[in-house]
């Protein structure tokens, strides 16, 4: 899993702003087998999400995935400092 989110922040890296901050902190094994493909494609979906509401406001800022393990499982959170949703 912290290899998948490595290499997904690299492959991020290339897709938003360079005034975006992309950060991780995963434990390096996490014992855990879940669909690769279907994480992958939910976390990317985050990211660019959350790049997309950086651009639109200061065009700079701070995404970070934290993944814990709790005990119902795997706790997996993908945070922005933007600012929020407006009405």
């Amino acid at each position: 899993m912290a290899l998948l989110i490595r290499d997904l922040l690299a492959l991020t890296r290339y897709q938003i702003a360079e005034s975006i901050t992309l950060t991780s902190d995963t434990p390096d094994a996490l014992p855990v087998h879940l669909p690769e493909s279907g994480i992958r494609q939910a976390l990317l979906n985050l990211i660019l999400n959350a790049a997309d509401a950086l651009d639109h406001g200061s065009g700079s800022g701070l995404i970070c995935i934290k993944v814990r393990i709790v005990v119902q499982g795997l706790r997996i959170d993908v945070a922005d400092n933007g600012p929020g949703f407006f009405s």
